[in-house]
């Protein structure tokens, strides 16, 4: 079951908001029992009225948009769902009420997630700090899946939206995000893993930190952010033999997704052979994705997927070179 928030930050005043939320709340009341799936709102949910709810075969739970008003750490929002698999706190900041990050989904007491939601397999978190309790409170042997992400609002076209590259909205750069890593413990089991926070380079010490506490992924997901005008682009265009070996860390990589963030530089082109290089370099690997953001709209992202049969083929053209490009353009 979905239940969504609106579209952007504004809303319109005439909207009685109290009674939306309690109108949700005993909406739930009524079928939590049946449920096994549950995506909601922030701006929609009343934490008082939730933690009163029973949720005993909810199995996948999801929190997004905009903190709870009261923020509620989804620690205790999760106290009464013994079954849960999957956990999805996905918070944006509101710039209408001034929550901003880091936002904190742990707290330092119980009850702690190994207590109330001992089957946990997969943990999605946004526009967290490093400092999170929530971490130490993660079971290194039961996860399969861990996603951390920087994510904003979903504005309507014409709205006024924040500078994508405000820090406000995305609290990790790339010394916290190795410090994190740091912290976190030895996840033997887990396989996939996303990291997509804004300022993070896809760079060789920041993968090889990854590897010492991940070494068993089967799936990695990382973002290359470029601040500036970059004409030269690591893995792009050239073979990046530091990065190479430190993927290499990976014995079962088999896919891996790559977020190209970069609204100085215009798109180039497909890198089929920056693909093409990858799956040469490294013998496990079956799938390789790539996006290149080349616009602040979300929704104009592309995604570009290849498997290792292109080996197969002759080896693709590179990608023009910067230069070259823009002088073909004009």
């Amino acid at each position: 079951m979905r239940i969504s928030g609106f579209d952007g930050i504004y809303r319109s005043p005439d909207i009685d908001t109290s009674k939306e939320i309690h109108n949700v709340a005993l909406l739930l009341a009524r079928i939590s029992s049946r449920l096994k799936s549950l995506t909601i709102s922030g701006d929609l949910l009343e934490p008082k009225e939730f933690l009163r709810i029973a949720w005993p075969n909810l199995l996948q739970f999801t929190l997004a948009d905009h903190p709870t008003i009261p923020f509620i750490p989804i620690t205790q929002l999760v106290t009464h769902m013994p079954m849960l698999r999957s956990l999805s706190a996905l918070h944006t900041t509101d710039f209408t009420k001034n929550p901003r990050p880091p936002f904190t989904f742990g707290i330092h007491s119980g009850p702690f997630l190994t207590e109330t939601c001992p089957h946990l397999t997969s943990v999605s978190l946004s526009n967290f700090g490093i400092s999170d309790p929530l971490f130490l409170q993660l079971v290194p042997n039961s996860l399969d899946e861990l996603h951390l992400m920087a994510i904003r609002d979903s504005y309507k076209r014409g709205q006024r939206r924040p500078d994508r590259r405000d820090r406000i909205t995305t609290p990790l750069n790339i010394d916290d995000a190795i410090a994190l890593v740091g912290i976190l413990p030895q996840f033997d089991r887990l396989q996939k893993l996303t990291i997509i926070l804004d300022y993070i380079l896809m760079q060789p010490e920041f993968v090889v930190a990854l590897a010492s506490k991940f070494r068993h992924l089967t799936s990695l997901h990382l973002i290359q952010t470029l601040e500036r005008a970059v004409y030269h682009i690591p893995l792009i265009d050239d073979r990046n033999p530091e990065m190479i070996d430190a993927l290499r860390l990976f014995p079962s990589l088999h896919e891996l997704k790559i977020t190209l963030d970069d609204l100085n530089n215009p798109c180039r082109g497909v890198p089929n052979q920056a693909a093409y290089q990858l799956f040469r370099c490294l013998p496990k690997l079956q799938t390789v994705g790539m996006v290149w953001k080349v616009s602040a709209h979300e929704e104009a992202d592309f995604w570009n997927y290849w498997h290792r049969s292109m080996l197969l083929d002759p080896e693709p053209e590179p990608l023009p070179e910067y230069f070259e490009y823009i002088r073909g353009r004009s």
